[in-house]
């Protein structure tokens, strides 16, 4: 169960007449200048935008600069947005464009198989389609369902969240590396499961409106999370909660794969504005959102 922001990555694409590539990353400040694509080699340089590269095979020169409107190891999905974002400006040179599930596939083998990090499916998907999903994993398929969500309950759900980093970020592929250890005891396995029944549930509530018991669902499945891996929280993630939870938060959770990040809480609209104080007056950076239903995008300029 996944929506979407108001938080984008950028990928802005010029082809060139010849073989030549470039790629700037704004966000890391650095920079590749190579003669061809075959020059290209993992070397813990921008590798994540190689990756992408080398599996679309471009049979052209071209000048490649991309940033994001957050920090990386910010739980949002950062890589899987970036690299969609590379596919999406490459479409635009494709006679036959790739659909939303090609280029989510894509996106997936170029982090999970061609650079093995560790991971789920779910933010590939997330980003290409766009708006609120339930999304079924399957071992033949992946289906997206779309929620048609009454605007009035998506505007008082907008209202009653909060976006707060948390003052560190994360390293998603280690905790995802000991998460995918963890799960091969059978107690794993039950929590998984879940986790699994809770976002049915989750889905149910958010259909019907039933917010404050979205919010309480939104803090159960949190706890239920943190039981995956050691690495997902810490004493000093585990008191912010606390601490949230005792100035009006209903529920809340890491977003992405816990660790730092941004948490997301619910709170009543009427205890929203000192509860962002609080947080405030704490050292935490709340960030503003809205929910945006387009997914990934890519057009033309002249």
């Amino acid at each position: 169960l996944n929506a979407t922001i108001n938080k984008f990555t950028h990928a802005t694409l010029e082809k060139r007449s010849d073989t030549k590539i470039v790629i700037i990353s704004k966000d890391s400040n650095k920079k590749i200048d190579c003669n061809s694509l075959s020059d290209l080699k993992f070397d813990g340089e921008l590798d994540i935008i190689k990756s992408i590269l080398m599996l679309l095979k471009p049979n052209f020169g071209f000048n490649l600069v991309t940033y994001s409107d957050v920090q990386p190891g910010s739980g949002l999905g950062g890589s899987s947005v970036l690299v969609s974002a590379i596919i999406g400006a490459f479409n635009n040179f494709r006679e036959t464009k790739y659909d939303n599930y090609e280029i989510s596939e894509l996106a997936f083998h170029a982090e999970r198989i061609l650079l093995d990090l560790s991971g789920g499916w779910q933010d590939q998907y997330a980003t290409v389609f766009g708006g609120f999903n339930f999304i079924e994993f399957k071992n033949d398929e992946n289906i997206v369902n779309s929620l048609r969500i009454n605007e009035d309950i998506k505007n008082e759900l907008e209202d009653t969240l909060v976006l707060c980093h948390s003052g560190i970020n994360h390293d998603s592929n280690e905790i995802h590396k000991d998460q995918r250890t963890q799960m091969n005891n059978e107690e794993q396995k039950k929590y998984a499961e879940l986790s699994k029944d809770l976002s049915l549930q989750m889905k149910s509530k958010l259909l019907k409106g039933q917010l404050n018991n979205f919010g309480e669902l939104l803090g159960k499945s949190w706890e239920i999370k943190k039981k995956f891996s050691s690495k997902i929280t810490s004493p000093y993630l585990d008191n912010i909660y606390k601490l949230a939870l005792e100035n009006g938060a209903i529920g809340g959770k890491l977003l992405g794969a816990g660790g730092g990040g941004y948490f997301l809480f619910y709170v009543p609209s009427f205890k929203k504005l000192d509860f962002i104080d609080f947080l405030s007056k704490n050292g935490l950076v709340v960030e503003s959102f809205t929910f945006d239903d387009k997914g990934l995008r890519w057009w033309l300029t002249s």
